[in-house]
């Protein structure tokens, strides 16, 4: 008999089998159940915490996506209301104030509403690429608020220890 080879599904089933049998159940698994399963399918441990942190940036970029697009979002509705008291008061102002200055009214509202549809699109149909690097804007300022409130905890530290010393 030769050499068999197994589909990727059989694998997955058997190291499902192997998870259950060690005494794993449900869908969530921590770090740690994750590098004993690979510990004992005899898997190199340090490919595993790569993987493992592969799939945490993965979910952070994904998060910081979908924190960028409810961000436009928001921004959109704000501008919404912004656009929508000025073309109310640009018509009030012309209407009541300056009667022939109409046209002027109309050309401002178009403008505004021109505005509003761009805006649309940019909140709810952006591209790909926009959302990438706004989720990696994101994701560059969360970086450096975790350095800066790092460098104000060392600082509150050492504070004290000083004022005990003089």
């Amino acid at each position: 008999m030769g050499k068999r080879f197994y589909t990727k599904e059989e694998v997955e089933k058997i190291i499902q089998r192997v998870i259950t049998t060690k005494g794993f159940v449900g869908d969530h698994f921590t770090k740690e159940d994750i590098i004993s399963i690979a510990k004992d399918l005899n898997l190199d441990v340090a490919i595993v915490e790569a993987e493992i942190e592969k799939a945490d940036e993965m979910l952070e970029f994904e998060q910081a996506k979908s924190l960028w697009r409810q961000k436009k979002k928001k921004e959109f509705y704000e501008l919404t209301f912004a656009l929508g008291a000025a073309i109310l008061g640009i018509s009030v102002v012309f209407s009541v104030f300056v009667p022939e200055g109409e046209p002027v009214a109309i050309i401002l509202s178009t403008l505004f509403i021109i505005l509003e549809i761009i805006a649309y699109l940019e909140a709810f149909h952006p591209s790909e690429e926009k959302v990438e690097r706004g989720a990696r804007k994101i994701l560059r300022s969360k970086k450096w608020k975790k350095k800066i409130d790092a460098f104000l905890d060392s600082l509150l530290d050492i504070i004290p220890d000083k004022l005990q010393n003089k």
